[in-house]
């Protein structure tokens, strides 16, 4: 039970930062979308990193997982390729923790690219035949 709980508490702690803070941080900002370009993507992808660091802390705060990330660290002035064979959506909750946990600015300057856009297990659609 009190694991469903922290679930709900997660998952409601993310949404509401999310849209609150897209109301009343990214919103007032929008302005320089149009007019200065590049302040607005250095605004916007820092204070969505920022905000990235959230999730980060909920996971290992809420459902005490303890990270360690062993390896190469990656240098923020210099540019790096992570190449993920994720299997659900979540990775990106544990991708944001190792950049975190390395230098939590990699989560300002991070870029994510997919192959191909992720579809849930869904079924081949048909087409419809005229009759």
């Amino acid at each position: 039970m009190f694991g469903r709980l922290n679930g709900i508490l997660f998952a409601v702690l993310l949404f509401l930062t999310s849209f609150f803070g897209s109301i009343f941080m990214l919103f007032p900002l929008l302005p320089f979308a149009y007019y200065g370009t590049k302040f607005w993507r250095i605004c916007a992808d820092r204070l969505v990193g920022y905000w990235l660091t959230f999730p980060a802390a909920l996971v290992e705060r809420i459902f005490g997982t303890a990270f360690h990330v062993t390896g190469d660290l990656i240098l923020r002035d210099q540019p790096a390729l992570i190449i993920m064979n994720h299997r659900t959506r979540l990775d990106w909750l544990f991708l944001w923790n190792a950049l975190y946990k390395m230098d939590p600015l990699l989560l300002t300057t991070e870029k994510i690219s997919l192959k191909a856009p992720k579809k849930a297990n869904s079924p081949k659609r048909q087409p419809i035949k005229n009759c």
